[in-house]
């Protein structure tokens, strides 16, 4: 009976978090690997998202996926073979650890550079299974009332930030959230006086020799600073109603 009882205990303090208060919730939308990337880093990567691991240079491809409930992320008719990585045409995404490399060890994600096996949909029922349950994770995420969303994008700009920001409104108008908008650009560098919206400007590049895993990404230092900053900011805006 004690030890059925310590199994309930358990199970609650897991899930306290998710059903009781409200929880934050990081969420990659690209540009590229790096905010999923050093959200893993700071352990704040509490699941996994379909944005995670690839590049989307156009924010728009993330607004239309989104609002398509991803409908043609994986769609063949749209992926496009470009050796180093697949192209969705219709969100011009770009998968580059989603199929396998030819002469590597097949796993279910790749993470190291190479070119993708012409053959790539051979693979695609795979890969479908692996990312269903991140866009499964996505909606769940977006749909549940008592969490409280960062989402995160790097190299973006007032103009797109402002467009993110009316969709998620209309399309999820209970949704608590806020968008933080990592960039380099020094003229970016002010109050965008977007509700919804805090941006970050960073200069310090990651060392070249020791870059894990590319050179031109910022350096974790940097991160620390904003991910204290977000926690900080989320805590607070969790308590307004």
């Amino acid at each position: 009976m004690k030890t059925l009882r310590l199994f309930y205990l358990t199970i609650l303090l897991l899930t306290f978090p998710l059903f009781g208060y409200c929880k934050t919730c990081f969420i990659s939308l690209g540009l590229d690997c790096q905010a999923a990337y050093q959200l893993s880093n700071f352990n704040l990567r509490s699941l996994e998202f379909p944005f995670d691991w690839m590049v989307s240079l156009n924010f728009s491809g993330i607004i239309l996926a989104i609002d398509d409930n991803c409908e043609s992320f994986l769609d063949p008719s749209v992926l496009i073979y470009k050796e180093t990585y697949v192209e969705n045409s219709y969100y011009q995404f770009g998968y580059n650890h989603f199929f396998p490399l030819i002469g590597k060890p097949i796993k279910d994600e790749v993470f190291v550079p190479g070119t993708i096996v012409p053959n790539f949909l051979d693979y695609l029922p795979n890969v479908k299974s692996i990312q269903k349950k991140k866009i499964d994770n996505l909606f769940f995420a977006l749909n549940l009332s008592q969490n409280f969303i960062v989402f995160l994008r790097t190299h973006s700009n007032p103009e797109e930030a402002q467009i993110f920001v009316k969709f998620i409104k209309k399309k999820y108008p209970n949704l608590k959230f806020l968008l933080a908008v990592i960039h380099d650009k020094k003229e970016l560098n002010n109050d965008w006086v977007i509700h919804h919206v805090v941006n970050f400007y960073v200069t310090q590049l990651l060392n070249p020799e020791n870059a894990r895993p590319q050179h031109n990404w910022w350096h974790e230092k940097e991160w620390a600073i904003i991910f204290k900053q977000l926690n900080q900011l989320s805590r607070y805006l969790n308590t307004i109603k």
